[in-house]
């Protein structure tokens, strides 16, 4: 019942969050852009009509594609670090837990270095979305 794929394949969907007997959220995940994944959005979402929210994981882009909330992985990640940190206060391995799954987002799906840490000791160059991405995590979420 998910979307098709670009063989025109239907798949699975990635997440049916239900709260009790209440259907929730509906959430597609990509490896694509938003703009790559547009046309195959267009009427998803009445296989799921009583759903109350349809949320897009992707890589990057923002399109506009009612009821459909596009999420960049960037912003997702950003958000999990931030709520490590208030998590390692109460419970360091599920904070640790979080932030390895943060980790391989950003390695595997944003194209992030591995081994930062080296980098920076060895004085490598990085790229600079990198540190602006560590930058933003740790601004107070107003």
């Amino acid at each position: 019942m998910g979307l098709p794929d670009a063989k025109g394949v239907r798949r699975r969907t990635d997440l049916l969050i239900h709260f009790g007997d209440i259907r929730g959220i509906v959430v597609e995940v990509k490896k694509g852009t938003a703009g790559e994944i547009k046309r195959q959005l267009r009427g998803q979402e009445k296989r799921w009509p009583r759903y109350k929210h349809y949320i897009l994981l992707c890589t990057r882009g923002t399109v506009k594609v009612r009821p459909w909330a596009v999420r960049p992985w960037k912003d997702v990640c950003i958000g999990l670090r931030r709520i490590a940190r208030t998590l390692a206060k109460q419970n360091v391995i599920q904070a640790a837990l979080v932030l390895a799954f943060v980790g391989a987002v950003e390695q595997n799906l944003l194209g992030f270095p591995g081994m930062l840490r080296d980098s920076l000791t060895r004085r490598r160059n990085f790229p600079s979305a990198v540190a602006d991405h560590i930058e933003e995590s740790l601004e107070a979420k107003d």
